[in-house]
């Protein structure tokens, strides 16, 4: 499997959790997941409750230190943190909700996939267009790629 299949296989296992989150609560704290070396997905979760005490930037912070020291035990080969966030998308001026998926592997790839959503009444999620643009490179140690922006579709 590669990096791109990896990927995607990360975002479709994790995309119903984030979908039923925006549906019942109207957001989300992160969360993330991983695969490991034999190709299983686990889920990772960094807050417990989510009450108001708990700040997302805490939560990110505590996942990055997860995922990176996972990365350098050799746990895993691919992680995605998953957060809801505000984007502008490329070429664009309005801001917009998104559920943000922050994928690195251990090939050295480094992406981050939007799916910018509205809650309709009813609390129903509805998704519009993904756009995706270069990652951080904070997890794996070594690969930092070109800038690229592209559409995912």
């Amino acid at each position: 499997m590669d990096s791109r299949q990896k990927a995607e296989q990360l975002i479709n296992a994790l995309m119903p959790y984030a979908a039923q989150m925006l549906t019942d609560n109207g957001g989300f704290l992160p969360y993330g997941g991983v695969i490991t070396p034999d190709d299983k997905i686990q889920l990772v979760q960094f807050a417990e409750g989510g009450g108001e005490e708990t700040n997302a930037k805490d939560v990110f912070d505590q996942a990055n230190a997860t995922f990176r020291a996972g990365a350098e035990d050799g746990k895993w080969t691919t992680t995605a943190l998953v957060a809801d966030v505000t984007v502008t998308k490329p070429g664009e001026q309005q801001e917009q909700q998104a559920v943000s998926f922050s994928l690195d592997d251990n090939e050295g790839n480094s992406v981050e996939v939007f799916f910018p959503y509205s809650v309709k009444e009813g609390g129903e999620v509805d998704f519009g267009t993904a756009f995706a643009q270069q990652g951080a490179h904070q997890i794996f140690p070594g690969g930092q790629g070109e800038e690229t922006e592209s559409e995912v579709g």
